[in-house]
């Protein structure tokens, strides 16, 4: 779930959070929120003190769209994350533009250093999924795996195993 940054500063996210894990019957466990870096750079101390209530829940918090906007480092030791997603600009101009290999390179060992998991977003090619796994990226995502579909077929692959 992508965490808005209204949503995060104009409500009690956590009770919110919290109902609607009731409302859809699935534990915390089974639920990833998403917060971008722009939410980060609001009040930091309320910042912070909310994401650790949302992990106080259970819930797996990912770091969306690293590396965009005004990435910080202090990101990654001062807030709750458990993954980074390699936000997929990186991804998409690596050909054309080879520092980003060193910086993908370098958010994955920084990241594992830290023991996080790394997610890359905007696998396209079999060429970029290569690349990534190459590095050593736990998980990828984008139109090479599928394109968007519809709630519909997101249940009936879900059904089936495929996910």
């Amino acid at each position: 779930m992508n965490l808005s940054g209204y949503k995060f500063a104009h409500q009690d996210i956590t009770e919110n959070i919290k109902g609607a894990l009731r409302i859809a019957s699935i534990g915390a466990h089974d639920l990833e929120v998403e917060i971008t870096e722009n939410v980060l750079m609001q009040d930091t101390d309320d910042t912070i003190s909310t994401l650790k209530r949302i992990k106080s829940l259970g819930i797996t918090m990912t770091l969306d769209d690293f590396g965009t906007g005004y990435s910080s480092l202090r990101y990654l030791t001062s807030f709750p994350f458990d993954a980074i997603k390699i936000d997929r600009s990186f991804i998409m101009e690596c050909k054309r533009k080879p520092d980003n290999l060193i910086i993908i390179r370098t958010i994955i060992a920084m990241g594992h250093s830290l023991e996080k998991r790394i997610v890359a977003e905007g696998i396209e090619t079999e060429e970029q999924f290569d690349l990534i796994k190459g590095y050593g990226c736990d998980e990828a995502q984008g139109y090479y795996f599928s394109p968007a579909v519809r709630p519909e077929e997101f249940a009936e692959l879900l059904a089936r195993g495929v996910l």
